[in-house]
């Protein structure tokens, strides 16, 4: 179990017991939406990273026959490549999955904030776009406590997730957009998008590799949950109403 997981859990068996059956069941509940792509993320990290490990290892055969000069390829020369070929989409799947998924992850830490702090007029916490926008005068308003790291990690999420999403993969419209993959020499490898007939206008995008981003999404969810637990206390979440013997046994503690 992750760091991150382990604080998640932590945080709900410490806090849910507050609630009303109702919003205990909501409170839950949205904290399972990210967790449940969190766990998509696991899934997907595990399969890229044997596929790329793979696709690596066909890329240096191909390479090291086609080395051997101009000629007729041999039937297992003919066979790798096509394995390459085949690895080549297997590990661009996985690279746009992780990104499509890991957008959703981001989107439902807003709508957990949104709901366990509660709404602000005119400062939507609809998407993780809208969070990084309005978390600062969201903050503000409602007198929350919230640490630069927050600020500085969601603020790098946008960046690396949530527009390569948007303008990389999903709203990408260039019919001149070619995609192909880059080995770095210790490993790890990305997804480069390039132009075929290159003008001056056109903008370069590059993926992180997963495992780095994985684990920088790791940190953000430990930060969201440090962020709800200095807040807890402003939770607009319905909390349980004390039975009148504890209410009594309060009030003696208090008055001692």
């Amino acid at each position: 179990m992750s760091k991150s997981s382990e604080l998640v859990d932590a945080f709900v068996e410490s806090e849910r017991h507050r609630f009303t059956d109702k919003d205990n069941n909501l409170f839950g509940l949205s904290v399972y939406q990210i967790m449940r792509y969190y766990e998509f993320l696991t899934v997907i990290l595990e399969r890229h990273t044997e596929t790329s490990t793979i696709y690596s290892s066909l890329n240096r055969r191909t390479m090291a026959d086609s080395s051997r000069g101009s000629r007729e390829a041999t039937r297992d020369e003919t066979l790798v490549l096509g394995e390459l070929f085949k690895y080549m989409t297997l590990v661009q799947l996985e690279v746009e999955s992780f990104y499509l998924f890991a957008k959703i992850l981001l989107d439902r830490t807003a709508h957990f904030v949104e709901l366990f702090l509660g709404r602000a007029r005119k400062l939507s916490l609809d998407s993780h776009d809208k969070l990084t926008k309005n978390i600062e005068s969201y903050a503000l308003k409602k007198g929350l406590t919230i640490h630069p790291s927050l600020l500085e990690l969601m603020r790098r999420m946008k960046v690396d997730v949530s527009d390569h999403r948007d303008y990389g993969i999903a709203h990408e419209k260039g019919p001149r957009t070619v995609r192909t993959i880059w080995l770095s020499s210790d490993g790890p490898l990305s997804i480069l998008y390039n132009r075929v007939l290159p003008t001056n206008l056109d903008k370069y995008m590059a993926t992180r590799p997963l495992s780095e981003l994985f684990d920088d999404i790791d940190k953000y969810l430990a930060e969201i949950v440090a962020f709800a637990q200095m807040n807890s206390h402003k939770t607009t979440l319905a909390l349980k109403t004390p039975s009148k013997k504890n209410a009594i046994n309060s009030a003696h503690r208090n008055r001692d």
